[in-house]
């Protein structure tokens, strides 16, 4: 990412803000570039970067497990619309709640030593509830930590729209003075394969989702472990083959029952393992693992209730054993 001829890197500007949220700083006390998480020297540092989403969740009455799962991640996703619980909020003055919450969120992601994906939620977050100032002056205390941003999850939006949103967001980082970070977006493996113009967007990395592709409450996945494998593995490789080459790619990982509909957790353990091992290993244009996800409690199966089923990778053990397999693989000096 940091060679491409498109992007350059701007230096700091001396500039002292005063933010929504009652205190002021100046960004050119942040580091020009983002951390790799092992600012703890006893932290082996990751060949690519690897995390989950919603490993901290406190708005939502959760405990943050960010101390745990820091034993083997590196990386932590944040979504400004789920994770502060922005809908919980009316416009306005009311919003402070959520700048609240997500400061205190990267506040808890810098102790333990972790960098940060930061979704702006585009169209749920950023834009209905939120400006882009208020987003990028709560980050900013901990911009050293970004080394992300993401225009939302799963979006389905059009070339010219995306590149609007991609150089006013740019334009604001800049005019605060914050040294620019990557800016991608998750799309669909459908949305992928069916809209090739959006993928020319100026977009620095591009997340795609490593998911079964046929999935029913009664009728989810392939039958065995290879054949599920294989069949995901195809859709990855006809999505690489069509972003162009020059974009940069994040995987997102099936680390969750698909809220009850994967019922065979060895065959979803395989898959996670084959999604690093056979996917992404080795291929340099992958920057990131994110799990999708860590604390995804509730089911849409009457057949499969919770608490045996519905959940993310805290529920199943295996999931995380293959998720430490990965990490000492990322970790291992070669």
């Amino acid at each position: 990412m940091e060679g491409k001829s498109r992007r350059r890197r701007r230096g700091c500007r001396p500039l002292v803000l005063s933010f929504a949220i009652g205190w002021a700083l100046s960004p050119c006390v942040v580091r020009a570039q983002a951390g790799d998480g092992s600012g703890d020297p006893s932290r082996p540092a990751p060949v690519l970067d690897f995390g989950y989403y919603r490993a901290d969740r406190v708005p939502s009455g959760r405990e943050s497990h960010l101390v745990r799962v820091r034993e083997w991640t590196n990386l932590v996703y944040f979504d400004w619309y789920a994770d502060a619980r922005a809908h919980d909020y009316e416009a306005g003055d009311a919003m402070r709640g959520a700048l609240r919450n997500m400061d205190g969120m990267m506040r808890r992601a810098v102790a333990a030593d972790m960098v940060m994906v930061m979704d702006v939620s585009w169209g749920l977050g950023w834009g209905p509830l939120l400006t882009r100032g208020e987003i990028l002056q709560t980050a900013a205390p901990y911009w050293d930590h970004v080394k992300y941003v993401l225009l939302g999850d799963e979006l389905q939006i059009e070339v010219d729209e995306a590149n609007a949103l991609l150089a006013s967001f740019r334009t604001a980082m800049t005019r605060l003075g914050l040294p620019e970070r990557p800016i991608g977006v998750t799309l669909t493996p459908k949305y992928v394969l069916e809209n090739p113009p959006v993928l020319g967007a100026d977009w620095d990395y591009i997340a795609i989702e490593a998911f079964t592709p046929d999935c029913r409450c009664e009728d989810c996945g392939q039958k065995g472990a290879r054949r599920e494998i294989d069949a995901v593995a195809e859709l990855i490789r006809a999505q690489e083959a069509m972003i162009p080459p020059e974009i940069d790619l994040m995987m997102i990982m099936q680390g969750y029952d698909r809220n009850g509909f994967f019922a065979d957790i060895d065959t979803l353990a395989a898959l996670n393992r084959a999604t690093y091992f056979e996917m992404v290993k080795g291929n340099p244009r992958y920057r990131a693992i994110a799990v999708f996800n860590w604390d995804r409690p509730g089911t849409e199966c009457a057949s499969r209730p919770h608490p045996q089923h519905g959940h993310g990778s805290r529920g199943f053990p295996k999931l995380q054993e293959v998720h430490r397999e990965i990490w000492r693989d990322l970790t291992t000096k070669r």
